[in-house]
């Protein structure tokens, strides 16, 4: 069994736009080219979503 966490996190990342990604079936020439005009979206904290989710489910015991 493979275990693609980490590519799923990579591309998970690239669609919310945190990270500019490169894979190796890329040039890396080309990415150190749009590196520049890059400009990444501010990381949304969800962390008080996970602890009410959490805190809600202990409760539920």
């Amino acid at each position: 069994m493979v275990d693609d966490h980490q590519v799923e996190l990579l591309d998970t990342f690239a669609e919310l736009n945190y990270i500019l990604p490169w894979r190796e079936e890329n040039l890396l020439k080309e990415l150190l080219n749009r590196i520049d005009a890059y400009t990444p979206s501010p990381y949304v904290s969800k962390k008080e979503v996970i602890i009410d989710y959490l805190d809600e489910y202990i409760r539920k015991l």
